[in-house]
C-alpha cells in the first residue's frame, strides 16, 4: 500500500482524488448527491417545458410596459420585504421552491452571489472569495429565506436576489 507521504513525492503517482463537493457531505454520501441531481434534473426539465411555453406572451406584457412585477422589479423592491408578483412569476417560484425541497437544496434560486463571487456570472473575478465573504454572500442565500403567502412574496433578508434561470 502507498502511503500518502509517498504519494506527495513520487512524480509518477496520481494526484488523490478530488474532494466530493460540500452538498454531497452535507446530504449523506455519493449515492445521495446523485439521486438528489437527476431528481433536480427531471424537475428543471419540467419546468423548461412549462417555461417555454409562457415565456412569449410574459415577455411581450413585458415590452408593452405594463406594471413591473417580475424578477427586476421584485428585487428592485430592496426597502420593502414583501412584493407582489405576477401570477406567472409566482409558479416559477412556487415550482423552483418544490424542486429545492426534493433535491435537498442542490437547486436553489436565490445562489446568484456566490455564482458572481466564484466567477461563474458574466464578469471574471481575479480574486476567488475568503471564509469571511463566503460566510457573508451565505446570508443572501437560500430558498428557505423566500415565502409565497398568496399573492406575496416575502424576503427574509433585503440582500437576497432570485435567479429563475436555472
Amino acid at each position: 500500500m502507498i502511503t500518502p507521504a509517498r504519494i506527495c513525492w513520487d512524480r509518477n503517482a496520481r494526484p488523490p482524488p478530488p474532494a466530493p463537493p460540500p452538498w454531497a457531505a452535507a446530504s449523506g454520501d455519493r449515492t445521495t448527491a446523485t439521486r438528489a441531481a437527476v431528481t433536480a434534473r427531471t424537475s428543471l426539465r419540467s419546468i423548461g417545458a412549462w417555461w417555454g411555453t409562457r415565456r412569449v406572451i410574459w415577455l411581450r406584457r413585458s415590452r408593452r410596459g405594463s406594471a413591473r412585477r417580475g424578477v427586476s422589479a421584485w428585487e428592485e423592491a430592496i426597502g420593502s420585504d414583501r412584493s407582489r408578483p405576477d401570477s406567472h412569476f409566482a409558479k416559477v417560484v412556487t415550482k423552483s421552491v418544490e424542486v429545492w425541497q426534493q433535491s435537498d437544496g442542490v437547486f436553489d434560486i436565490t445562489v446568484q452571489p456566490l455564482v458572481k463571487a466564484w466567477g461563474f456570472g458574466s464578469k471574471r473575478v481575479t480574486k476567488y472569495p475568503g471564509k469571511k465573504t463566503v460566510g457573508k454572500l451565505l446570508k443572501c442565500v437560500g430558498t428557505n429565506k423566500l415565502s409565497l403567502n398568496g399573492n406575496y412574496l416575502a424576503k427574509t433578508n433585503p440582500c437576497i436576489t432570485v435567479d429563475v434561470n436555472g
